[in-house]
C-alpha cells in the first residue's frame, strides 16, 4: 500500500452527500451486509494481507479496480469526527516490479 489521498481534492467548497453537515449518517457508511458479497470478501482480504489498513482505517466500499490494483473508499478509524474520505490503492504484488515502480512514481507525482 503506497499512497493514501483525499478523494475530495480539487473540488473546492462544493458540497456533496459525503460531507454535507446536514446529514447525521455519512453516505459512505454503507452497512457491511448491504455490500455485494464479493466486495465484502475483498475488503476482508485487504485487511488480512495489509493489517496496517485495519489499524488506521475503516474500509467502506470498493470504488475501482484495474489490472494491477484495486481502490477502496475508507475513513479514519480513530477520528470518527473527521469527515474526509480516503482512496486506498492496493497494488497487487504479483505485478511486474517495473510496473509497480511506474505506478508508484505516478501516484507520487499527483500527490
Amino acid at each position: 500500500m503506497q499512497s493514501v489521498g483525499s478523494i475530495h481534492e480539487g473540488f473546492g467548497s462544493q458540497q456533496n452527500d459525503y460531507t454535507s453537515p446536514k446529514k447525521k449518517k455519512k453516505v459512505c457508511e454503507v452497512e457491511k451486509d448491504k455490500l455485494p458479497f464479493e466486495v465484502q470478501e475483498e475488503i476482508e482480504c485487504l485487511y488480512e494481507f495489509v493489517p496496517e489498513v485495519q489499524q488506521h482505517f475503516v474500509v467502506t466500499n470498493k470504488i475501482g479496480e484495474g489490472t494491477f490494483s484495486s481502490v477502496f473508499l475508507a475513513r479514519l478509524k480513530h477520528y470518527p469526527d473527521v469527515d474526509q474520505l480516503f482512496a486506498l490503492k492496493h497494488i497487487i504484488p504479483t505485478s511486474h516490479p517495473s510496473r509497480i515502480e511506474g505506478e508508484l512514481q505516478c501516484l507520487q507525482e499527483i500527490g
